[in-house]
């Protein structure tokens, strides 16, 4: 394996291992290497990671890759190698508590050997919407505590969470700073913006920095997805935000997170009302294996108003069958479902996802025993269907179709797509007006300009000559070589 090969050609760097400065509790290990490079008295930051701990700069701002070398040479600081590194000194516990073991198992994979997908491709950070905070986040009253306490002042994690704009501890807001002005930064800091810098945040954003501070500091393991969303669906069961048809009522949840969490916060994290109701139905109905953990404490400071009472409530969950594709039978499974059905808030979805099975299985099971189970009505008729047909055939665009037929897009690809002679003769007539489109308007730009080159022509219509380039080459040569002749 590749950590087995780097820990074999790992060298004897004593001098270097000394040198390392000594952490404190909660820094972050990219302020730790920064204040490696000032005593080390390099002159790139970027070199002084490469050259002597084989890793990139994205260690400075957020969580390693590659770093097993970093942990073998460093193994009599942390004697527990890597995990205990990210675990302490990065915002990786802000992460695990909501990942699956074996997400948690093959980030750690990346953190350890490096390869693979980037890693915030699997944290879910290149997608989740939430601002990725590139720079490393200082707060000035912490500055000035710790170089009265420890004589130099050291960035702290729970700063660089990120959707944190404020210091957990004091209210005030955090600056950015690039890594190259780290030795500079209590000299910076008095004379940068230092009225902003001392006007305390408002209420709630000081709220929501506690919050995820505290996420931090519980050290929390990776939990199994179902049991966190169980925990979700009891709590808000209980606060009465389920209809009577098993959905979670979206505008109250929404309403008490802008009176908990504060109107300002959310809006800043989730863009708007739109967003908060489509990751909390993902959360709660759709059983998505992974979610950004800043969508988490959004919903757990909504509805549990503490990490602590979330714990507690996490502790108290227990799963309907734990494994239950591995373990249990089929005649356990039928006697689980028998006896989760009936429950109010549970849809034949949902449940399937708690016990592990298709949905499909959860209804064979239902009508096995006699219960009936509440289907979704279907209102789309066989005319409304031959209609979404007759347009498909002439090369419609999908919208149109939607508008003219009151359907979604999801209804019209299934029908268009569970209909062969549909499907093939919607593409046949999508590429006859596709490639009739192109041409009029090679034409076109041929006839405004007689004189010019098919370089020139090119320049001018990109897009039609690359469409007639990959489609239509036959034809689009032919009319090229006119011009040219």
């Amino acid at each position: 394996m590749l950590a087995d090969e780097v820990i074999k050609n790992t060298p004897s760097l004593t001098n270097q291992v000394t040198a390392f400065p000594t952490p404190y509790p909660d820094e972050c290990l990219g302020g730790l290497l920064l204040r490696y490079h000032r005593m080390y008295g390099g002159l790139c930051v970027r070199d002084t990671l490469r050259d002597n701990f084989k890793l990139n700069t994205g260690a400075l701002s957020g969580i390693p890759t590659a770093a097993i070398y970093f942990a073998e040479l460093l193994r009599t600081i942390w004697p527990n190698g890597i995990e205990t590194i990210i675990s302490d000194h990065t915002i990786w516990p802000v992460y695990r508590p909501f990942l699956d073991d074996n997400k948690a198992q093959s980030v750690l994979r990346r953190v350890r050997d490096g390869g693979g997908d980037s890693l915030q491709f699997a944290l879910g950070d290149s997608r989740c919407g939430i601002p990725i905070h590139r720079r490393i986040r200082t707060c000035r009253e912490c500055i000035r505590e710790d170089r009265s306490e420890y004589g130099e002042f050291y960035l702290h994690v729970q700063h660089q969470i990120p959707g944190v704009a404020v210091c957990w501890r004091h209210g005030f807001p955090l600056a950015e700073w690039v890594q190259k002005d780290f030795a500079r930064i209590p000299s910076l800091i008095e004379s940068h913006n230092s009225e902003r810098l001392s006007a305390r945040r408002s209420y709630h954003e000081h709220q929501f920095a506690e919050l995820a501070a505290n996420l931090w500091e519980a050290k929390l393991s990776a939990t199994e997805q179902r049991l966190v969303r169980l925990a979700y669906i009891d709590r808000l069961n209980a606060l009465g935000f389920f209809t009577d048809g098993s959905y979670v009522r979206h505008s109250r949840v929404i309403d008490m997170m802008n009176d908990r969490i504060g109107q300002s916060v959310c809006t800043r994290l989730a863009a708007s009302d739109t967003n908060i109701r489509r990751w909390i139905h993902g959360i709660i109905h759709r059983n998505k294996t992974h979610h950004h953990p800043i969508k988490h404490l959004l919903l757990i400071g909504t509805i549990f108003g503490s990490v602590n009472n979330y714990i507690e409530a996490l502790a108290q969950t227990e799963l309907p069958f734990p494994h239950a594709k591995q373990s249990a039978s089929r005649q356990d499974i039928g006697e689980l479902i028998r006896n989760r059905i009936t429950q109010p808030y549970k849809s034949i979805s949902a449940l399937a996802a708690d016990v592990g099975v298709s949905t499909t299985t959860c209804i064979t099971y239902a009508a096995r025993y006699g219960v009936v189970v509440k289907r979704r009505p279907k209102r789309i008729s066989s005319k409304i269907i031959e209609s979404v047909k007759k347009m498909a055939r002439t090369g419609a665009d999908v919208s149109a179709i939607c508008q003219k037929s009151s359907v979604s897009q999801a209804t019209a690809y299934r029908i268009m797509r569970t209909d062969l002679a549909v499907e093939q003769a919607r593409r046949l007539a999508r590429a006859a007006r596709l490639q009739a489109f192109h041409r009029s308007r090679w034409i076109r730009i041929f006839a405004a300009h007689p004189t010019a080159r098919p370089s020139e022509l090119k320049e001018k219509a990109y897009a039609n000559f690359a469409w007639l380039y990959r489609h239509d080459k036959t034809w689009l040569k032919q009319h090229t070589h006119n011009r040219l002749n």
